[in-house]
Formats: C-alpha cells, sequence, structure tokens
C-alpha cells in the first residue's frame, strides 16, 4: 500500500522532501526485515530522487523545492540528504554486494548534521564538516559521526569491490587498504568514547557508527586475509606488500570479532532491560560477520572457545530478531551450516 502511494506521487510528478523522507524510512522498514534485492532497488530510488531534488548541491543544482524557511528546514534537509547516503552505502555494503553505490564521491568540506539535541529543539547549532581538522572544537554528535563513518564505509565498499576494468595496480590497493584501516580504527576510538563514557541514550545513539566501523573494518579484513596460493603470487616483490597486510587481517581478525561479540551482548542486555523500539537494524549485520569469523576458526581449528563464542552470537541474533526480521534471516543462513547448534 505504502510503495504503491509512492509510485503514484511519482507518477504524477509530485516530487518533495516528505516523499523523499517517506521512501528513506520504507527503505530502512526493508533492510531491517532482510528484504533483498527490494530494499535496494529503494534505496536507488532514494538517492535518484534526493539528486533529482538538488539535495547533493544546494548552492549550485537546481533545487525542485521551495527555499527553505529557516535553519530548522534547512537542517532538515540535510538530514535526510544524509539519510538516503547512509541506506545506499548500506545496501550495497551489505545486502547486495559488487554492486556500484549511486552517491558520487562526497567533497571533505561537506556539511553533515548538527547536534542532535538541539536540532530536536529547534535550536540553531554549528554544522560540523565530513572531514574535520584534528584540532577542531566543534562537537560531532551520533548522526554526524555516523555520516563520517558512511563516507569511510564508501570506499571500503568500493575496494573490496574491484572493478576489473580499472585496476589501480597491487602497491596502490595495499597502501589504500592500509590507509582506510588507519582511519576506520582511529575513527573507532572516538565512538568508542562516547558510547562508553556515555548515558543510556547516548549509547544507543552510538550503537549505529560503532556498528557501521565494525561492519567496515571487518569486510576489509575478509577480503585481504585469503591466503590461498591461487590468488597470491608467491614471488616477487609484490608478494611482501600482500603478505603485510594480510598479517595484519588475520592479527586483528580475532581481537575485532571478540569486540563485536561484547558489542552484540551489550546490545542484548539493553534490548532487554529497556525495550526494543530503539534498536536500528543498522547495526546487527556486524554481529552475523563476527559469527562467520568463529565459525571459521572452528572449521579450521576446531576450537571449543570459538565454538562458544558462536553460540554466543547465535543467542544474540536470536534475540534481536523480536525487533527485525533481517537478524532472523541471518539466523537461518548459519543453522545451514555443517555445525550442530544444539
Amino acid at each position: 500500500r505504502v510503495k504503491s502511494e509512492l509510485h503514484r506521487c511519482e507518477d504524477i510528478g509530485l516530487l518533495t522532501i516528505n516523499i523523499l523522507a517517506a521512501k528513506a524510512f520504507l527503505c530502512f522498514y526493508e533492510i531491517g526485515h532482510g528484504r533483498y534485492p527490494v530494499a535496494y532497488l529503494t534505496a536507488g530510488g532514494c538517492t535518484r530522487l534526493a539528486l533529482t531534488l538538488g539535495l547533493h548541491d544546494t548552492k549550485r543544482a537546481v533545487q525542485l523545492t521551495l527555499r527553505p524557511n529557516g535553519w530548522t528546514e534547512i537542517e532538515e534537509r540535510r538530514r535526510i540528504w544524509w539519510a538516503a547516503v547512509v541506506i545506499d552505502s548500506k545496501c550495497v555494503s551489505i545486502g547486495f554486494r559488487l554492486r556500484p553505490m549511486s552517491i558520487p564521491k562526497l567533497p571533505t568540506r561537506a556539511f553533515v548534521p548538527a547536534d542532535d539535541d538541539r536540532f530536536d529543539l529547534g535550536q540553531p547549532a554549528v554544522s560540523p564538516v565530513l572531514v574535520m581538522s584534528i584540532n577542531s572544537v566543534i562537537q560531532v554528535t551520533s548522526y554526524a559521526q555516523t555520516c563520517q563513518v558512511v563516507n569511510l564505509l564508501g570506499p571500503v565498499v568500493d575496494h573490496i569491490n574491484p572493478s576489473e576494468s580499472n585496476d589501480p595496480g597491487i602497491e596502490y590497493t595495499y597502501s589504500e587498504a592500509m590507509q582506510l584501516h588507519r582511519a576506520a580504527t582511529s575513527l573507532l576510538t572516538m565512538v568508542n568514547d562516547n558510547y562508553n563514557m556515555g548515558d543510556l541514550r547516548t549509547k544507543i545513539r552510538s550503537s549505529v557508527p560503532k556498528a557501521l566501523l565494525y561492519t567496515a573494518l571487518i569486510n576489509l579484513f575478509f577480503y585481504h586475509c585469503a591466503i590461498e596460493g591461487d590468488s597470491i603470487d608467491l614471488g616477487g616483490e609484490e608478494s611482501g606488500i600482500r603478505a603485510e597486510f594480510q598479517q595484519l587481517a588475520l592479527d586483528n581478525l580475532g581481537p575485532l570479532a571478540l569486540d563485536i561479540l561484547n558489542f552484540g551482548q551489550d546490545l542484548t542486555t539493553m534490548f532487554t532491560e529497556h525495550g526494543m523500539s530503539w534498536l536500528s537494524p543498522l547495526v546487527i549485520d556486524c554481529i552475523f560477520q563476527a559469527s562467520v569469523y568463529y565459525a571459521w576458526r572452528v572449521r579450521e581449528a576446531s576450537e571449543a572457545d570459538s565454538l562458544e563464542k558462536l553460540q554466543a552470537l547465535r543467542s544474540c541474533l536470536e534475540i534481536l530478531k523480536q525487533r527485525w526480521k533481517n537478524a532472523g534471516e541471518y539466523l537461518r543462513m548459519s543453522e545451514e551450516t555443517e555445525y550442530e547448534w544444539k
């Protein structure tokens, strides 16, 4: 019913900010309930509508909406634009891989959403830029951090889904991988500071950028930890470049998966104690990715400790599926392995 009404609005040329917001909410719903490839198509529609409205460049692109009436409307449009960017990155990186993103590369001086609490109260606040100086004193709240994470997730998506027609070379590929790793690790440190030191509301809001960073890092490590001989040159100068980052990926997968396990158990505790309405569908994938790592360790080394952690992650998904069906879909995928769960 909702989709048919949105299609009808598009057919009659009713293209507004409210229509874009409705499509974004619909896409988040489809992501949360594991509806692929439908969510991917809806995400593409969101980004195309956002670009059509001119939200990507409010200074130079022709605007198809009325001029915003004050700071609140400007900030609202910025937030809706970034929602389209978030779902585009999420759908491509998680639900439907080896597909290009719809959003073009964003300028480093693009503005991200302002302070969440001040926006809720209608109080103007300074909008941070996407890439900030390390000495900046402007407060970056959870939505802005999510946007910064998504800006990093985009290059990770491009990195692990390389185009055959545009091979940058081994040296550049591994140099880029190292830069992405350092950037994601630094950003995760800042997000963790907010998550660990904040109250319940801050932890809930910080859970999304934290989960997306986990997703970015674990996908980057998975991509580079393969050690099969047919995919790696065993001689020459390039082998050293490959081996360096492969070793880094192998060394960091275990600690990262353990961090995700602790994060998942923390989420389920909050979920049990404070209800389920706050849980974002964007946080669930990293839990499944960590379970993939532990399943791999069980298969490779028959580690009892890894099997125990695998069971714990599955228990997290069992609880979280009460809110979002995609957790149940991840459970179904895990049950189709060769492991005996009971």
